[in-house]
């Protein structure tokens, strides 16, 4: 029978991101940065000295776009918002997933302003067109009272 020795939690290196981490993670600031997302990024702690990766979106605002955080073997990948968006044991896997975030979020936001456009455009059309063109007797009644007598 083989015994494998637990290390317990406190032993473990807290607060640090390795080399290697560090590389990939620098590489997800790289990309981000590249589409013109990213201005900064910057490392902290959690409460329980778990080390995380900020990456900051564009000034003035400098918001948290994406932050990472290794806690134990584990590496969770949270939006600007807060909210989970992938958990892992393996890096380079939430390396990728945070990658594409980027280009989802330009797509989604460039077919965001298509929908809008055909929504203002067809507001338009229903709000000051198609009134005029509904009743073109009383529009042109309006404008020349002559023609009343006539319809």
């Amino acid at each position: 029978m083989t015994i494998v020795p637990f290390i317990p939690r406190s032993n473990t290196p807290s607060g640090l991101w390795h080399p290697d981490e560090m590389s990939q993670l620098l590489s997800i600031y790289a990309a981000h940065e590249a589409h013109g997302d990213a201005c900064d990024w910057d490392t902290g702690e959690t409460e329980r000295k778990e080390p995380q990766f900020y990456i900051l979106s564009a000034q003035p605002d400098l918001d948290c776009m994406i932050s990472i955080t290794r806690m134990g073997n584990e590496y969770i990948l949270e939006d600007g918002q807060g909210y989970v968006v992938a958990e892992n044991c393996c890096l380079s896997v939430i390396a990728d997933k945070a990658v594409r975030m980027t280009s989802g979020l330009r797509k989604s936001s460039f077919f965001a302003q298509i929908g809008l456009a055909w929504i203002a455009a067809r507001e338009f059309f229903e709000e000051k067109i198609e009134p005029v063109m509904a009743e073109p007797i009383e529009i042109a009644t309006h404008f020349f009272p002559q023609l009343a007598a006539l319809a």
